[in-house]
């Protein structure tokens, strides 16, 4: 029998899964990218300064760490930055 914490983190991968099917989130390959380069990082991911490979664009990349503890958190920081 599920968790109801299994079946909440269920719920928010979905939830992100959805975004990216429905454009509200952008989905991208590590090998879009270039010109790596850290400039922060916490408990659960790490910012590069990165450029597009197929513009030149300069970009904050937002890597974040493959847990599944940390799933309501990133639903939670792709929610608090929504206009971005």
């Amino acid at each position: 029998m599920a968790s109801n914490s299994g079946i909440n983190e269920d719920k928010q991968i979905q939830w992100l899964e959805n975004g990216i099917v429905e454009n509200y989130i952008n989905y991208y390959d590590y090998n879009e990218f270039k010109d790596f380069q850290c400039i922060g990082s916490g408990g659960f991911s790490k910012v590069y300064r990165a450029t597009l490979k197929n513009s030149d664009t300069v970009i904050a990349l937002k890597c974040i760490k493959n847990n599944n503890l940390f799933i309501k958190e990133i639903v939670n920081e792709v929610c608090s930055h929504i206009d971005i």
